[in-house]
């Protein structure tokens, strides 16, 4: 819940501004600690230590992958 909280206070949803890429960095962390989370202790994933390694690293990759695009398009404009 706490990281929820977080990620909530980083993406300010109430100001009108673009996001700046500190939020998006912390955006980007936190969800990716979230997915880790959920991963290991909801899903098993503890037991499977290579399982949990291999889809924490896809979730990487995916949200590096967002955050570059968010961050492209801010220095595009």
């Amino acid at each position: 819940m706490a990281l929820t909280i977080a990620m909530t206070i980083a993406a300010d949803v109430r100001a009108d501004s673009k996001l700046g890429d500190l939020a998006v960095l912390a955006i980007v962390v936190a969800a990716a600690l979230k997915a880790r989370i959920i991963l290991s202790r909801y899903l098993g994933l503890s037991c499977a230590p290579g399982a949990l390694t291999a889809f924490t690293a896809t979730v990487v990759v995916l949200l590096a992958a967002v955050a570059f695009s968010f961050l492209a398009s801010a220095f595009l404009h």
